[in-house]
């Protein structure tokens, strides 16, 4: 998943696509619960492999989202309002305390909403105990979503998972197999500590601008000839 992720994230021409990207994998990491809405019962009908059209529905979903949570950090300056901006973050460079970029200060919105929102499992009941009184269920990880040749989202798959569970599971939370506690959560102070995965991409946001594609775009756009860019 990390390696997908960061292959993506310098292939990005956008750095607002790369910061809602690296957001998406922090609230996918950083949640230790997941909310699941579908009812099981022991006559629920069992299946051994995922539900191909729920899942495109997923990754439609997430496509969505994520494309709406881009939309809160894209700059909509005029003219006057980008010179001034320009000139006010000019005035920064060299002061060490001030010049660095905040990557999740400036990503915040995007977290909230992705962690409110963000769909990224399709569960559904793998099989049912002899008595009826448990089921395995499959946890089904999309932990991304891409456009393919029709424009249509598919979903990136990270793994499947199971869990059992008392039947009839009437919907609520599983456990996110994706979370792993900080080692220091027993510790005094560690309780409110983040997984280290999470404290590991939070400092990507603060370099996104380096990872993404973004600036080398900038350049080959300014450096064009009669269609043609200068090496």
């Amino acid at each position: 998943m990390i390696t997908h992720l960061a292959v993506k994230m310098t292939a990005t021409p956008s750095i607002s696509r790369a910061t809602v990207s690296i957001c998406a994998y922090m609230v996918m990491f950083e949640r230790p619960l997941i909310d699941v809405n579908e009812h099981f019962s022991s006559t629920s009908q069992t299946r051994q492999f995922k539900d191909e059209d729920r899942c495109k529905a997923i990754a439609a979903r997430m496509y969505e989202i994520k494309d709406s949570a881009r939309s809160s950090i894209v700059p909509t300056f005029t003219k006057e309002e980008m010179e001034a901006h320009i000139d006010e973050i000019m005035k920064m460079n060299g002061i060490k305390s001030q010049e660095r970029f905040l990557g999740e200060t400036t990503a915040r919105p995007v977290l909230d909403l992705l962690w409110r929102f963000l769909p990224f499992v399709h569960v559904y009941l793998k099989s049912v105990s002899r008595d009826g009184k448990t089921g395995i269920l499959a946890v089904q990880i999309i932990h991304d979503a891409e456009l393919d040749s029709t424009g249509q989202a598919k979903p990136i798959f990270g793994g499947e998972f199971e869990q059992s569970v008392r039947l009839p599971f009437e919907g609520g939370c599983l456990n996110n197999p994706l979370y792993e506690p900080h080692p220091d959560v027993d510790k005094k102070g560690g309780r409110n500590k983040r997984p280290l995965i999470v404290e590991y991409l939070g400092g990507w946001l603060s370099t996104v601008p380096i990872w993404a594609r973004a600036a080398c775009e900038l350049i080959q756009m300014c450096t064009k000839t009669k269609g043609k860019s200068h090496e």
